[in-house]
């Protein structure tokens, strides 16, 4: 998962700025249902939810989820060139 990914490689200066960011929770404008997204200390968004959730404990879960991948292995995935 991208978001496991992220903060494991990231380099020593990106994870002192995405500790000092905070994590938003919004309803979106035309489907009004709930999304989430990291934003770093420098405004820039690092990453955000692809999901919607009907309410906003759901959204809170997934955040919570998010929190606690910081010790979770990355793997590097490789793909075979096509020919």
């Amino acid at each position: 998962m991208k978001i496991r990914n992220l903060v494991a490689i990231a380099s020593e200066s990106l994870r002192q700025e995405i500790k000092l960011g905070r994590y938003e929770k919004y309803r979106h404008w035309i489907t009004r249902q709930w999304r989430w997204r990291y934003r770093a200390a420098n405004g820039k968004i690092i990453f955000a939810s692809t999901e919607y959730y009907w309410n906003d404990s759901a959204a809170d879960r997934a955040i919570k989820i998010a929190k606690n991948s910081k010790n979770v292995p990355v793997i590097e995935m490789n793909r075979k060139a096509r020919r």
